[in-house]
């Protein structure tokens, strides 16, 4: 059985998050369009589920309208810039941490949406897949280093919350009985 010390299994974590990494980078490669669609669908949708998509639709607009007069405003001061100074916006801490409340909201929705809509693409679901071995990596470095017993009582544990064992742990589980110094 393979002893790794903490800092070891974090190197070990840190550099098998980097190869999954650049797999999402590169399955995202294949469908460039892909993320940013799916983002922007799901952008719409945590604002329909929050309900304030009326809301979202005016400040986009808004927004619009803001970045010609910004555009306007660049062009004047480009020709005044001798004479002239730029502006400075502050915001209250208030309304900074309701804003901040908000969008935290809605980055959870969003993130909800996302997931839903990749799982309508072959592509989308090979991310997902990736992304939740990512997230269980810690878990699947100490499983890999921990004895038969260990990972007999990982596999009871899943079984008994429900949990399912992704795919690398799976792996992991089924050598069970093979220790690391022998593979």
């Amino acid at each position: 059985m393979s002893r790794l010390t903490v800092t070891e299994k974090e190197h070990w974590k840190s550099r098998i998050e980097y190869r999954i990494n650049r797999a999402i980078e590169s399955l995202q490669l294949k469908e460039v369009t892909l993320m940013p669609n799916i983002k922007a669908k799901a952008d719409l949708q945590a604002h329909k589920f929050l309900g304030t998509d009326v809301l979202h639709s005016k400040i986009e607009s808004i927004r619009k309208q803001i970045k010609a007069l910004d555009e306007e405003q660049d062009r004047l001061e480009s020709e005044m810039y001798s004479i002239a100074l730029g502006k400075l916006d502050t915001i209250t801490q208030s309304s900074y941490q309701f804003k901040s409340d908000f969008w935290n909201m809605h980055r959870q929705s969003q993130q909800r949406f996302e997931d839903a809509f990749l799982r309508d693409s072959a592509i989308g679901r090979e991310i997902l897949k990736l992304r939740e071995e990512k997230e269980s990596l810690l878990d699947t470095v100490w499983l890999a280093t921990s004895s038969a017993q260990m990972r007999d009582l990982w596999s009871r544990v899943s079984s008994v919350v429900g949990d399912d064992a992704t795919p690398l742990q799976q792996q992991i589980l089924a050598e069970g009985v093979k220790s690391p110094e022998t593979v």
